[in-house]
Parts: structure tokens; C-alpha cells; sequence
């Protein structure tokens, strides 16, 4: 569920606050870009740990390798 204060639905609105250190990611809305630096960043807060950053991201290993492989990671 989204929920919003007006009508237009802003990135607030969606994203997910993280209590790790935030780095600005001007990726616009590039979903690949997103996805991408999203991989990148939790491979870096999990030390390149795989099954960690998998389990952090909501994948199995086999398809974090397939994402990794995908975007050169």
C-alpha cells in the first residue's frame, strides 16, 4: 500500500528510509540504473557477501549472481 498527503504521488511516497548512511543517487528513474545501484549498494553494506545481499534484497543467490552478471557487478 502507498500511502500519500495529495494527489501527486512523489518518491517520498514510495521509497523506503534506510538507516544506513544515505548516499544521493541521481539515477532519475531509470528502473535498470535503480536496480543496479541498488545491487552495488547492498553487496557494499554486506561486505560482498552474497547471500547476504540476497537476503537483503529479496532474492535467492542464484538470481542476485543473475543481476550481478547482468549490470557487470
Amino acid at each position: 500500500m502507498i500511502l500519500c498527503q495529495g494527489k501527486t504521488l512523489m518518491p517520498k511516497d514510495v521509497f523506503v528510509k534506510s538507516n544506513a548512511s544515505a548516499e544521493k543517487l541521481d539515477t532519475g528513474f531509470n528502473l535498470e540504473d535503480m536496480e543496479r545501484n541498488m545491487i552495488a549498494q547492498a553487496l557494499k553494506q554486506c561486505n560482498g557477501n552474497i547471500t547476504d545481499a540476497a537476503r537483503e534484497l529479496g532474492l535467492s543467490r542464484a538470481a542476485l549472481y543473475r543481476r550481478m552478471e547482468k549490470y557487470n557487478l
